[in-house]
């Protein structure tokens, strides 16, 4: 861990992320706050021919679909992933939504929780797909936990960390 990301871990929180294909959840482990979103985003091509994302959320159902491109980063018929790119930007924007008030960039550590297409359990190489999803979204620590929804007022990072032998 670099000096910049560990301090910048000290202006952060433990974040507690449940993916559905229709829905995000990111809960503030330490303030209790939660943050709810439909996993849209909105991008458009720029004269550059670069994409730029125009809006997230439910708000861009109503949107041109000519001009600006709407994807669901999890949603696919037999994986909760679908678009990592556009899911990497969508957790940017959620940790961001939970650290307004913080004058640097966050690094929280993250419990990562799909909350379904769980049949069978996750593959390894959803569990790195998952992990590497929240390392390109800037955090500095990541569990990815599969089991019964955790309780936000009991839980503990360092607890559940310990049960992962895959943590980054």
């Amino acid at each position: 861990m670099g000096i910049a990301t560990f301090i910048c871990g000290l202006f952060s929180n433990d974040l507690y992320v449940q993916v559905w294909e229709k829905r995000l959840k990111v809960s503030n482990i330490n303030t209790k706050k939660i943050y709810e979103i439909e996993p849209l985003m909105a991008t458009e091509t720029t004269t550059e021919g670069h994409r730029r994302v125009f809006k997230i959320g439910s708000s861009c159902k109503s949107l041109d679909t000519f001009k600006y491109q709407i994807t669901n980063p999890f949603s696919h018929p037999r994986s909760l992933l679908a678009d990592f790119q556009v899911a990497e930007k969508m957790l940017q924007f959620a940790f961001l939504e939970q650290h307004k008030s913080n004058f640097l960039t966050p690094a929280p550590r993250v419990i990562i929780h799909p909350m379904e297409k769980l049949e069978g359990g996750l593959t390894n190489i959803e569990k790195k797909a998952f992990r590497e999803l929240c390392i390109g979204a800037g955090v500095r620590q990541v569990v990815v936990y599969a089991g019964p929804e955790l309780s936000l007022h009991n839980i503990d990072f360092d607890k559940i960390k310990e049960k992962d032998d895959s943590v980054i």
